[in-house]
């Protein structure tokens, strides 16, 4: 299974949903087996080419198998039109996948240059769509597929069960004949608690999971509760339980569940930026709820981290050194230590757990030992610092989290406190509290790097790489003389400051495009250093995109 889906992530297919139905076949026993034995996949572009298409199961009578059926929404309405799909037996190579998948890419409808993200929203809302697609009603003994024969269907339906409202020309006042009126308003109200207090526990659904108990103690737990037993380890709320240290069964189901939010053909829709809030957000976040129960072993932090940044600089959940750009603790820093903010799951969980500690210390309830040399210690070091302070009998003592100015714990305070002493990122405000784009904000976080594939760094690794910087052919392509010492580029920031009325030098030989930076908004007006951290972003970026066009297309460079 985990080479199945291995091929299905390199050749970016996707599952169609199906409607209507979660199984398609049946023992047809008392308590049947119920399998999900067929799937559909497609490529991105064949479902642009096909939004409307619908898969759904075929009802049988004389068969304890439903085949799947496939077929556009319009072409429901004329039964003749569907297709039935039969199984395909692949033979492990997905070329003729990759092939099928060009032809629909070369075939599909050019979009206009925009965000790329919108590809992959477009595929959430159409799903979303398609899932909300009835295709036929059963309406006494006829089957209703046409658009308009369900929408007089379920109209009527309603109809007779709720009644049409009618205007009428005569009332009766229930006052005048001494009929007394009701507020039912209070119908509309929430449960109070003593409403809900008349819930009762299903033992029919529920199970005992006994700890170190004796068969006795087991049947008596069994005649008092009327449920089933079961043993360790169980699942409860989303977290494994277990009475030992969780195993690689145990927790191999949590590296799946990350694994499972990233397809490829995710990937495929989104740039280097939407696979950064992807990562930052989705991928945290699916672990969160782990990390405060569980300390989780180093061999599932290292899986989760190798499918977080592969999937973040491949777009793949593997990807090798030479496709990361910055090594992968930096990347874990906060934006103000020079990293894109993507929560280090080791220390994240560090903080979520201090939570239990301060319960400790806040609640009374959780005051546990004895006095002790040490505890004495501690009273007589607290009794000095004391001395002398006139203690207010009415207010009670209390903790204070010295992180927040509430006084209250937070993970967040708790987090961040894990990274003081660290090496500030001077220019992290300019870069991620401006205007610009995410895309291109992180194009400047990688330049300021000196992370670019310019040509200095793939002269270092031995790859094919220009001579000379290919606008003005007279020094080794660098990312600061690209972005700032070039004569071609130099001339680009001139005319920008220009418009600005902005008096601007630009140095002939720099080794810092933040320093540069820097010292320009240093120089402007307060109101208008955030506007001018996105130009300057922008216009870097621009000058990023024509060198590339250079390269790759052979533009020339004053076109």
């Amino acid at each position: 299974m985990g080479r199945f889906r291995c091929f299905l992530d390199d050749v970016e297919a996707k599952e169609i949903p199906m409607l209507g139905r979660k199984y398609i076949w049946s023992n047809e026993r008392s308590s049947p087996t119920l399998v999900r034995l067929d799937r559909a996949f497609c490529c991105v572009n064949w479902e642009d080419i096909f939004p409307d298409a619908v898969l759904q199961s075929s009802a049988s009578v004389v068969s304890d198998y439903c085949p799947l059926v496939l077929g556009l929404k319009k072409q429901f309405n004329r039964i003749g039109m569907l297709q039935y799909l039969h199984p395909v037996q692949l033979n492990g190579s997905s070329s003729n996948f990759r092939d099928l998948a060009g032809t629909f890419r070369n075939g599909a409808n050019g979009k206009l240059e925009g965000d790329a993200n919108t590809s992959f929203f477009h595929q959430q809302a159409r799903y979303k769509k398609k899932k909300n697609f009835i295709a036929k009603l059963q309406v006494g003994d006829q089957t209703v597929v046409d658009q308009e024969d369900k929408q007089e269907a379920v109209l009527r339906f309603y109809e007779n069960l709720l009644g049409t409202a009618e205007e009428r020309e005569y009332t009766i006042d229930f006052a005048e004949i001494g009929i007394q009126q009701h507020d039912l308003s209070s119908l509309e109200s929430p449960f109070t608690e003593e409403e809900a207090s008349g819930l009762h526990t299903n033992f029919s659904t529920s199970s005992a999971f006994p700890i170190q108990c004796s068969q006795e103690e087991v049947q008596q737990i069994l005649e008092h509760l009327t449920c089933s037993t079961k043993e360790f380890p169980c699942t409860y709320l989303g977290l494994p339980l277990t009475i030992r240290k969780p195993s690689k069964e145990v927790l191999l189901p949590l590296i799946d569940k990350v694994a499972g939010y990233l397809p490829s053909w995710k990937a495929s829709l989104m740039n280097r930026a939407g696979r950064l809030i992807m990562t930052r957000v989705v991928l945290t976040a699916c672990v969160i709820h782990h990390l405060l129960a569980i300390d989780l072993p180093k061999w599932v932090i290292k899986a989760i981290d190798k499918k977080r940044w592969g999937f973040l600089w491949k777009g793949q959940q593997q990807a090798n050194a030479g496709n990361c750009l910055v090594s992968w603790e930096k990347v874990q820093r906060p934006l103000e230590y020079g990293g894109l903010g993507i929560h280090n799951i080791e220390s994240f969980g560090w903080a979520l757990q201090i939570r239990w500690l301060w319960a400790k210390k806040t609640d009374h309830s959780y005051i546990r030992g004895g006095l002790s040399v040490e505890v004495l210690m501690e009273y007589l070091l607290l009794w000095d610092q004391l001395d002398g302070v006139h203690r207010n009998q009415d207010t009670p003592d209390q903790h204070l989290w010295k992180l927040t100015q509430s006084g209250i714990y937070t993970s967040k305070s708790t987090y961040e406190a894990l990274f003081i002493g660290s090496i500030k990122f001077i220019p992290w405000k300019r870069i991620w509290k401006s205007w610009a784009p995410l895309r291109c904000k992180f194009f400047v976080w990688l330049a300021i790097k000196q992370r670019l594939w310019t040509a200095d760094r793939l002269a270092r690794r031995g790859l094919q790489h220009p001579p000379a910087c290919l606008f003005c052919d007279q020094a080794q392509e660098t990312a600061p003389h690209l972005l700032l010492s070039c004569v071609f580029s130099r001339q680009i920031w001139a005319l920008v400051f220009s418009h600005l009325n902005l008096v601007v030098d630009v140095p002939v030989n720099s080794s810092s495009f933040s320093a540069w930076w820097g010292k320009v908004i240093r120089a402007a007006p307060n109101q208008w250093r955030k506007g001018l951290n996105s130009l300057i972003i922008l216009v870097a970026w621009e000058i990023w995109k024509h060198r590339n066009s250079c390269v790759f297309e052979g533009v020339l460079p004053n076109s």
